[in-house]
């Protein structure tokens, strides 16, 4: 009864291309923790937060999936052309956003192995800066707003 006066105020699309991020989110920190396993070291480490390659490659898929159920061709009722522009958008600024992220990646992530090992690096307020702030909101926006394009009907 109240999912219902929920999605009646907010718009189902609005409301999935909020949720479904944060899902994802809260399980990819998660995985990552799992994945390094119980043997490396007990806790999260800031590394496990650092999810901006993995949302923007779940932008650019959600992106591509919306392009490819627009031109469907056995699709039964009629969807806009002009949904294709901002998903082709999308897609596009998140092959190239991806990219950044990486190269954020590249310069930022050695920098956590080197502060373990006890030598001088970078500052880590840098490396939370780029890596757990920066990236991860390219990611988490564009795949909101991957998700909030999905085509309706």
């Amino acid at each position: 009864m109240h999912a219902e006066r929920i999605l009646a105020v907010i718009p189902y699309t609005w409301f999935t291309g909020i949720l479904v991020p944060i899902i994802l989110v809260i399980l990819g920190v998660i995985s990552k923790k799992l994945v390094r396993g119980a043997a490396t070291s007990t806790g999260f480490k800031r590394q496990d937060f650092y999810l901006g390659p993995e949302l923007t490659l779940a932008a650019i898929s959600a992106a591509l999936l919306n392009i490819f159920d627009i031109l469907k061709i056995t699709r039964t009722s009629p969807v806009s052309r002009i949904a294709l522009l901002p998903n082709i958008i999308i897609a596009f600024m998140g092959f190239v956003l991806f990219m950044l992220v990486l190269s954020f990646h590249q310069d930022w992530a050695s920098n956590g192995a080197i502060i373990e090992a006890g030598k001088p690096g970078k500052s880590t307020k840098k490396e939370l800066f780029w890596l757990l702030f920066i990236c991860n909101v390219i990611g988490f926006g564009l795949l909101v707003a991957g998700i909030i394009l999905i085509p309706e009907g």
